[in-house]
């Protein structure tokens, strides 16, 4: 089954509503949902993007929350939210951190290279349920981290 044909499966059978799609090229797409996520310090919105690439064989999942943006004369933040994101990825398992240049927003990315192998809803389940984990652990440090929780 092609890669496209699965992420469109995931989405009917999970009721999700695809923003946008965007074909990148013949042979990558890109849908994008919104789904929310609730942490030790409320709910946030996260954006997703489901990549493929039917060339390559490679579907990637990436995460990002908008609402933790870092303003851009903020280096300070800036530096800290790097070297945090470095420190993390140094201990996952799947996937890894970064912090996206424009807007500076952080963004968590997995992918899976599916040459010679089968590719099911399943799997995009598992790295939804892996990358929510992750924010859910992390992003409280990360919103501390550059400022976005002030003391009450």
């Amino acid at each position: 089954m092609k890669l496209t044909n699965v992420v469109d499966q995931f989405f009917f059978e999970n009721q999700w509503e695809s923003v946008e799609t965007e074909i990148l090229r013949d042979t990558i797409r890109s849908v994008s949902s919104w789904y929310t996520v609730n942490t030790d310090v409320g709910t946030i919105d996260v954006k997703c993007f489901f990549d493929v690439d039917e060339q390559e064989q490679l579907f990637k999942l990436i995460m990002y929350v908008p609402d933790l943006q870092i303003s851009e004369d903020d280096l300070l933040s800036l530096s800290s939210a790097i070297e945090f994101c470095n420190n993390i990825n140094q201990s996952l398992s799947v996937g890894q951190f970064a912090i996206m240049s424009e807007p500076r927003i952080l963004r968590f990315c997995a992918s899976i290279d599916v040459t010679k192998a089968s590719f099911e809803c399943q799997h995009i389940r598992n790295m939804l349920v892996d990358g929510t984990i992750e924010l859910k652990r992390y992003l409280p440090e990360f919103a501390a981290t550059i400022g976005a929780l002030k003391a009450e």
